[in-house]
């Protein structure tokens, strides 16, 4: 009976983790701002791959600029990634990743080659 109670439980628990991890890609989809308030970029996702866009900002000549893409959700790291970035003001892209922190904030990480030595910024959920 005890074997039976806890193979029922595990099987509870890993319907409901999969359940969640179905769900989670499409949580980064919407308006997020950076720290200093100075851009509003929109997530969005167009041919199962998640894209941004700049929709807000001081620079008036840098709304509408695709920054990301070919972002693809990895459920086993629970990321996004083997996407590219390129930020205003730089001159080539670069491969970049995404981490949700929690509801409200992702963490995107630009880099070449090697993760550990790029450069993230947080990014916060706009109202």
């Amino acid at each position: 009976m005890r074997i039976k109670l806890i193979s029922i439980l595990l099987l509870y628990i890993g319907l409901t983790v999969i359940a969640i991890g179905q769900k989670r890609p499409d949580s980064i989809v919407g308006k997020w701002v950076s720290p200093d308030d100075v851009r509003t970029v929109r997530v969005f996702k167009e041919d199962n791959k998640y894209k941004a866009d700049i929709i807000k900002s001081n620079n008036p000549d840098e709304i509408g600029k695709l920054i990301l893409w070919n972002l693809v959700y990895d459920l086993e790291s629970r990321e996004w990634n083997d996407g590219k970035i390129q930020l205003p003001g730089m001159s080539h892209d670069v491969d970049c990743y995404i981490k949700m922190i929690n509801t409200d904030s992702i963490k995107i990480t630009g880099y070449h080659g090697l993760r550990v030595l790029g450069k993230s910024e947080l990014y916060f959920k706009s109202q």
